[in-house]
C-alpha cells in the first residue's frame, strides 16, 4: 500500500509534466491569428503586420500562416472581448497597449488585464506634445504657462481613454495647475488633422507617425522620452526641461486566461526570435519604434504598474477633477 502511494506521488508530476510537452509539442495545430483590435493604419496594426511576415518566412510558429484580423470598436474593447472569451489554446492572440488600462480608468470596459495572460512586449514609441507650425506657442514652457494662467482653454485633441489622452493627463498630473481642454477628435490620423485645420489648439502625437509625415504643418514642443528621438535631434525631451514625464505606449499580447504555460512559451520565444531579426530592427528603426522585449513575471509586473498609474489618474480622465 504505501509503495502504491509513493508510485502515485511520483506518477503525479509526471503526468503533469507529460501533459505540458503534449501541450507544447502539439502546437500551433492551426493558423495563430493576431486580432488588432482598431483600423487598419495604426502603429497596431502596423507591427502586427511586421510579426506576421516575420514568423511566417521564418516559419516561427510551425510554418503556418498568420492572419491579422481588424477588430475595431469600443475603443479595442471589441476586439479585447474577442479573444477574452476565444478557446484558451494560443491561436488567438491579442495585440493592445496602454488604451486598456484607459478604458479601465474610464469604466468603458468591465474587465482589465487579469482577464488576460501577457505573452510578451514588443517594442513602444514615443509621443510629442504638438501645436500647428504657425500656434503662438514656441515653447513647451509657453505652452504649459499658458494653460495654468487660464485652465481648460486650451483645446487638446484626443481619442479619449486612449494613449494620447493618456500622456497629456499624466504631464497635467505632474505640473500643478495645468489644465487643458479635451475634446474628441478621434485616431492619431484624426488628430492630426484637427491640429492642421485650426480645430484643437495642441495634440499628443506618435514619434512613428510624426516621421512617416515628416511633421508637415506641425511643430513639436517637447518629447515625452528618456531621451530625445535621432528622427528630430532638436527637439528637447521634457525630462530635460525640467519635467518628470516619461510616457510611451508598449505593445503588448495577450492570450485567453487559461491558455496552458507551454503554449504561452511557444509564442514568447516566436516574438522574441523575430525581435532579433534584422528586418525586425530595420523595421522597427524605420519606423521610430524601440526595441523593447519583455516577457514574464517582469511583464506582468510592468503591465500591473502601468495600469495602476493610470489608474491613479482616472478622475482627470473622467473630467472628474
Amino acid at each position: 500500500m504505501r509503495l502504491f502511494k509513493a508510485l502515485c506521488f511520483v506518477a503525479i508530476p509526471l503526468s503533469i509534466s507529460l501533459a505540458s510537452a503534449a501541450n507544447a509539442a502539439d502546437y500551433p495545430e492551426q493558423p495563430v491569428k493576431f486580432v488588432v483590435p482598431f483600423n487598419q493604419g495604426g502603429s497596431s496594426s502596423l507591427t502586427a503586420r511586421y510579426f506576421q511576415k516575420i514568423i511566417q518566412d521564418e516559419k516561427l510558429l510551425g510554418g503556418y500562416p498568420v492572419p491579422v484580423v481588424h477588430m475595431p470598436g469600443a475603443g479595442g474593447s471589441t476586439g479585447a472581448l474577442h479573444v477574452k472569451d476565444s478557446a484558451p489554446d494560443g491561436h488567438t492572440v491579442l495585440i493592445w497597449h496602454v488604451g486598456l488600462c484607459g478604458a479601465v480608468a474610464l469604466g468603458n470596459i468591465n474587465f482589465d488585464h487579469s482577464a488576460f495572460t501577457p505573452v510578451a512586449a514588443t517594442g513602444s514609441q514615443s509621443y510629442a506634445v504638438v501645436v500647428r507650425d504657425d500656434s503662438r506657442y514656441k515653447t513647451i514652457q509657453e505652452l504649459f504657462d499658458a494653460a495654468k494662467a487660464q485652465p481648460e482653454t486650451i483645446t487638446a485633441g484626443v481619442n479619449l481613454g486612449a494613449s494620447n489622452h493618456i500622456g497629456l493627463v499624466l504631464a497635467e498630473s505632474a505640473v500643478p495647475g495645468l489644465k487643458f481642454r479635451y475634446v474628441q477628435s478621434g485616431s492619431t490620423s484624426a488628430a492630426y488633422t484637427a491640429i492642421l485645420g485650426g480645430h484643437v489648439e495642441v495634440g499628443l502625437l506618435p514619434i512613428p507617425s510624426l516621421k512617416q509625415v515628416a511633421s508637415k504643418g506641425v511643430r513639436l514642443l517637447g518629447i515625452m522620452a528618456p531621451q530625445r528621438d535621432p528622427a528630430f535631434p532638436d527637439v528637447p525631451t521634457l525630462v530635460e526641461l525640467g519635467y518628470d514625464v516619461n510616457y510611451s505606449m508598449t505593445n503588448w499580447w495577450f492570450v485567453a486566461k487559461g491558455t496552458p504555460e507551454a503554449r504561452i512559451a511557444i509564442l514568447a520565444d516566436a516574438f522574441e526570435k523575430a525581435m532579433k531579426t534584422e528586418d525586425l530592427k530595420k523595421n522597427f528603426e524605420t519606423s521610430s519604434m524601440n526595441l523593447d522585449y519583455m516577457r514574464g513575471m517582469e511583464l506582468e509586473q510592468f503591465i500591473s504598474n502601468q495600469c495602476k498609474q493610470i489608474n491613479g489618474i482616472s478622475k482627470r480622465l473622467r473630467g472628474e477633477e
